[in-house]
């Protein structure tokens, strides 16, 4: 009698988190990342099929100083493109997942705008499967790029910090939030000529000594020039950083 009870009430349990499984993807559907269409239920991939094969991954050729993409050259050649040779960047290499077409604008500004950690760990997984994300396991911390106090507060979260945490695992290294900060509130890079941009984030960055002899990776939501991962790299290097490197998920290239 007593065993007849308990595969019963077992039973009861499984019903009722199949259907409280099915009532919660009814009432809270799976939705594309990008273009928010409703997914599959029991699909895996957190985009739409339209949405990822308008993914651009970045593979070689590109700078092997800041991961600008080439075209049109063979992936043997491995040069340093002309930004890189006219204003060598404080870092010794930066590398994006992706090109930051129209799908992962409308990815990373949903992230930007829900600060839904899920979403960065889609991300993240995107560019795992697509053989994006760097073997980067010997740094010793990862440090995403800091927001002003201001702006953070007017926010309440920080994307950064969930790109971060989800890069976390691939390279088996800890994120370290108090080691650089953004000491200087800005104006938007948006529209900036480069040097406009170089400017503006002059000065921006401070680190703590804490990151003396320490190895260590940027990341960030979207590269442009990459003068903010600059500016950011610059104070760990006055800090005594010995080696840092950048990741993002995006590649923004200017026209």
């Amino acid at each position: 009698m007593n065993r007849w009870l308990e595969k019963s009430s077992w039973g009861l349990v499984v019903g009722c988190r199949v259907f409280g499984a099915h009532l919660t993807a009814a009432l809270f559907p799976k939705r594309c990342l990008a273009c928010r269409s409703i997914l599959t239920a029991n699909g895996i991939n957190p985009m739409c099929f339209v949405c990822r094969q308008s993914l651009l991954p970045i593979r070689v050729p590109y700078c092997v100083q800041c991961g600008l993409p080439f075209e049109n050259q063979s992936p043997e050649i491995q040069r340093t493109c002309g930004d890189c040779t006219a204003h060598p960047p404080q870092f010794e290499s930066a590398r994006s997942a992706f090109v930051y077409g129209e799908a992962v604008r409308s990815a990373v500004v949903h992230l930007k705008s829900a600060g839904n950690v899920r979403h960065a760990r889609e991300l993240v997984m995107l560019a795992q499967t697509a053989g994006v994300v760097p073997d980067w396991s010997d740094a010793d911390a990862i440090l995403p790029i800091p927001y002003f106090r201001k702006r953070l507060k007017q926010r309440g979260f920080a994307p950064t910090v969930m790109i971060a945490d989800a890069l976390a695992g691939p390279w088996k290294t800890k994120v370290l939030n108090q080691i650089l900060f953004r000491v200087k509130e800005t104006e938007p890079q948006r529209g900036k000529s480069a040097a406009g941009r170089r400017k503006n984030v002059r000065g921006a960055f401070e680190a703590r000594p804490d990151v003396s002899g320490m190895s260590v990776i940027l990341v960030d939501d979207v590269m442009t020039t990459g003068a903010t991962l600059d500016a950011a790299a610059q104070s760990l290097r006055a800090a005594g950083a010995k080696s840092i490197r950048c990741y993002t998920l995006a590649r923004a290239l200017l026209s």
